[in-house]
């Protein structure tokens, strides 16, 4: 009889497994995680009454336990049991004697790790994706990260012409890429002196084929020149079929970023790149630097300047894996 004892639970992890594979959609394309099927998967209608409770109380600060109870729809006894909840662990406050609940301060907590501004979906990804639309070839707006540059917007998903698909968190270089040498450029001399110093030690990727480290003060004094000169930038890797240009974009006299749009060189050669699609991407930054010159340049520098997590490689499509059937 001692199997009996233990036949339930192999039932039970034999039914939790088949939901699961039942649930199982596929992988995303981006992130490589799994998508599990929403029907399938259950909620936890505890965090979504108390998440509901936190977003009233965003909008009506003060509110009573009856007030939302009628915002939210909750019944009496789980609008309570949330809002003690929420209090008892710091994220709001209640005085002695008083009805209303308050937020405190250990909300703030819940938005520390999210410092993206809305200036980017506001302003930029309009811009980008319109850009991207007219001219079909990807285009990405980047900004400072550390001593990198980050991928912020991309249009790589929606252009027919990317084999690769660089998400948004890809890094490039400062030093080696088209968008890193107009950053580089049109930075105040303090700051570039203080990033080139930061990767001075960085070596060249291996794909651009060349053998030095770094780049000598001369070279870089001439690139600045010469980019500040042109107003734009242009790598052509010699082992890619592709090549990419990129110009700043300026909010007054500072850059917050730069524009990139990669290109096969077999089919537009870099002199029609700069005749035919140079003036639609300067256009744009134009486009994003007046949308943005209302809003405060801290904000702008301290959202630009957020670290991103970096994406180890581009993804292609990954297909979804078939389950695996058991005998």
């Amino acid at each position: 009889m001692w199997h009996d004892t233990f036949r339930l639970p192999t039932v039970r992890l034999h039914r939790i497994r088949m939901r699961e594979r039942n649930a199982f959609q596929g992988y995303d394309r981006v992130t490589g995680s799994t998508i599990w099927s929403t029907q399938a998967m259950t909620s936890v209608q505890s965090v979504e009454r108390c998440l509901s409770v936190l977003e009233f109380l965003n909008v009506k600060n003060g509110a009573t336990q009856r007030e939302v109870c009628v915002a939210t729809g909750l019944s009496r006894g789980s609008a309570y049991r949330s809002l003690e909840t929420l209090r008892r662990q710091g994220y709001l406050r209640k005085d002695k004697g008083s009805l209303h609940y308050w937020l405190a301060e250990r909300v703030r907590s819940l938005a520390m790790g999210y410092r993206e501004q809305g200036w980017i979906e506001t302003h930029v990804r309009p811009e980008v994706v319109k850009l991207g639309r007219e001219i079909k070839w990807p285009v990405k707006f980047l900004t400072l990260s550390g001593c990198d540059l980050v991928n912020r917007v991309t249009t790589d998903y929606e252009s027919p012409f990317t084999e690769y698909k660089y998400s948004t968190g890809w890094r490039v270089s400062l030093m080696w890429t088209a968008a890193g040498r107009v950053y580089l450029a049109y930075c105040d001399p303090a700051t570039r002196q203080i990033l080139v110093d930061r990767v001075k030690d960085y070596a060249a990727p291996s794909s651009t084929g060349r053998s030095e480290r770094t780049m000598s003060k001369d070279a870089l004094s001439k690139m600045t020149q010469r980019i500040q000169r042109t107003g734009y930038e242009i790598r052509s890797l010699a082992s890619m079929a592709s090549y990419s240009i990129a110009v700043p974009v300026m909010v007054g006299e500072r850059v917050i970023g730069a524009l990139s749009v990669m290109m096969f060189r077999a089919t537009v050669s870099q002199q029609d790149a700069v005749e035919k699609v140079l003036p639609l991407i300067n256009a744009t930054a134009r486009n994003i630097g007046r949308n943005l010159k209302d809003e405060s340049l801290d904000a702008l520098f301290d959202s630009a300047g957020d670290e991103v997590p970096p994406v180890l490689a581009p993804t292609k499509l990954v297909q979804p894996r078939k389950a695996r059937t058991t005998r």
